[in-house]
């Protein structure tokens, strides 16, 4: 099981809260509030015996740490080839009428904030660019979606743009990005046919295909590699063979409004992950016909 984690914005809400379930044992893949970083080995000098009684110069011992870690979960998942490599940002569609998504409980990392009409969006992250599944629906960017994916040195998705200040901030950041409504449907992007065929609208039938993702940034010339700063993991982990137990109550429920809409998570102690639901209908993902699971809910 991946270690997947889910964030949450409202609009009035800034702080940042971390909740852990109830009654976890210790497992290799639990994550924590309040995590302690992962040690790294500090600098050793050893004194060397010599006429001078010079020093040795300190020297850092090898990290322990397996190279394929997945910066975004802290798990050692990476395919040899990601290794380095920059992770994924997709926009998704969140509202009823195109529910349920798919590609979506693959990602690692997902983000959900409000946009209007008291509507939430999702942006789905990925941390091996070579294992993005096919992705839908996909929609347009709002400006602070891309802020949070250059967080991430991520390559950002969507299908379509709002014209004023989400494009000035895309160009602004420089941010790398693939827009549908500027690459088409073909190669990278497409429309769902059996959706159509299903009575969808055709807003809610964009996808995204994943698996092209490197023969995309490929053809596209974009940068792959990590920029030297976005090289640790994302988050403060434990080590893997160890849990650290958060501080304050257990969150069994927990419930998050935005405006008219909410999402809420419900702790399974048998699988020690929440179990997500949109509006107290379980969030799916209709390919792999998964309920949505977090590790983490912030």
């Amino acid at each position: 099981m991946k270690k997947r984690i889910f964030a949450l914005c409202s609009a009035l809400l800034l702080s940042l809260t971390v909740f852990a379930g109830c009654g976890s044992k210790p497992t290799q893949e639990s994550a924590a509030s309040e995590p302690e970083a992962t040690a790294s080995a500090a600098p050793t000098a050893e004194a060397e015996s010599s006429a001078a009684e010079s020093t040795a110069e300190p020297t850092e011992a090898p990290s322990t740490e397996p190279a394929n870690v997945n910066l975004l979960t802290g798990l050692p998942t990476l395919t040899d080839g990601a290794i380095g490599k920059r992770p994924v940002a997709v926009m998704v569609n969140n509202v009823d009428a195109a529910l349920p998504q798919y590609g979506i409980s693959a990602a690692d990392l997902i983000f959900e904030l409000p946009v209007e009409y008291d509507l939430t969006r999702l942006m789905a992250v990925y941390g091996d660019y070579t294992q993005v599944p096919d992705v839908c629906s996909v929609r347009s960017c709002r400006y602070y979606y891309p802020i949070l994916a250059v967080g991430f040195d991520a390559v950002y998705v969507h299908w379509g743009i709002d014209p004023t200040i989400a494009t000035e901030t895309i160009n602004s950041m420089e941010i790398d990005h693939f827009d549908a409504d500027y690459y088409g449907t073909g190669k990278y992007f497409g429309r769902d046919k059996d959706r159509i065929n299903a009575g969808y609208a055709w807003e809610h039938t964009g996808v995204f295909y994943g698996t092209k993702v490197p023969e995309m940034l490929e053809d596209s010339n974009v940068r792959t590699d990590l920029k030297e700063d976005k090289m640790d993991t994302a988050f403060k982990f434990v080590e893997m063979d160890k849990n650290a137990a958060p501080s304050g109550e257990d969150a069994k429920n927990i419930r998050v409004d935005f405006g008219a809409n909410y999402s809420t998570f419900s702790y399974d102690a048998d699988k020690h992950v929440y179990m997500k639901n949109y509006q107290n209908k379980p969030h799916m993902d209709c390919k792999t016909n998964e309920q949505l699971q977090f590790e983490n809910v912030i």
